[in-house]
């Protein structure tokens, strides 16, 4: 399945809430950064991309947003019976 939208990620994640953008079953262009196609191929669609909307800096905002985003990828480990390595 190709994802020619080129979207950046598969779920988005603040101190309120987590959006899901794109299915699990369809790659997103999150990783780069490798003169080595096949490591950015294989990054982007051996793995699911979360972005956390606040930076460090943002203080409890982030820290909110960051349990939040453990939250959503604990459901997901436990909904698709996935391991955490």
């Amino acid at each position: 399945m190709s994802n020619n939208n080129q979207v950046s990620y598969h779920v988005t994640v603040d101190d309120k809430e987590s959006i899901q953008a794109i299915p699990f079953n369809r790659n997103v262009w999150h990783c780069g950064g490798s003169t080595d196609p096949n490591a950015i191929k294989k990054g982007n669609w051996l793995s699911i991309d979360i972005k956390i909307c606040h930076s460090k800096s943002s203080g409890l905002r982030y820290r909110v947003a960051e349990e939040n985003a453990v939250q959503h990828i604990a459901k997901h480990l436990k909904q698709f019976g996935w391991g955490i390595k």
